[in-house]
């Protein structure tokens, strides 16, 4: 009897985990025709700035915003501005990319970089120009065209902060 109950109470607990696992999959993945959003996915070759890259797309492709999803690879060095600071320091690689987060679009970035050395030591800052790629750059990000993100000085923070304005689109 003890294994019987044993065996309803396991096989109750999978169907709930299903259940909930069809519920979270079938509400995080949007299957709406309407969803604007684009995932792009690109991988940088050694020599490649990594800020230049974002800059540069985002003028080119006049995207109007976008955020990172993800990135991997390593650099031969980084620059980066340390937090709360106007100081920024540089870092000599091979250096691994532990994360990179952040928007993007026309009108600016912010993102952060987080590294890490031989010895498994990390430091992270703000994302500069002169981080360059050492084998690879796998990145990640998401173009969303209904909304456009403008960069505007903020009176309390003194530096250039998010502002996100919904587009209109001509039908």
């Amino acid at each position: 009897m003890k294994q019987l109950y044993a065996i309803a109470l396991c096989s109750s607990s999978l169907l709930f985990f299903l259940l909930g696992l069809f519920f979270f999959v079938k509400t995080t993945c949007s299957l709406d025709p309407t969803d604007n959003r684009q995932f792009v996915t690109v991988r940088l070759e050694p020599g490649e700035d990594l800020k230049a890259y974002f800059e540069k797309y985002a003028k080119e492709d006049k995207v109007p915003s976008a955020f990172v999803v993800t990135c991997v690879g390593s650099l031969d060095k980084a620059i980066l501005r340390m937090a709360g600071a106007k100081e920024i320091k540089e870092f000599e690689g091979p250096l691994e990319i532990v994360s990179l987060v952040g928007t993007f679009g026309k009108d600016g970035l912010h993102m952060h970089l987080s590294l890490s050395d031989k010895n498994g030591r990390v430091v992270g800052g703000h994302l500069m120009p002169g981080c360059i790629v050492h084998t690879t750059a796998e990145i990640v990000f998401v173009i969303d065209p209904d909304v456009a993100y403008k960069r505007e000085l903020c009176h309390k923070s003194g530096w250039p902060e998010l502002k996100v304005k919904k587009n209109n689109h001509s039908s």
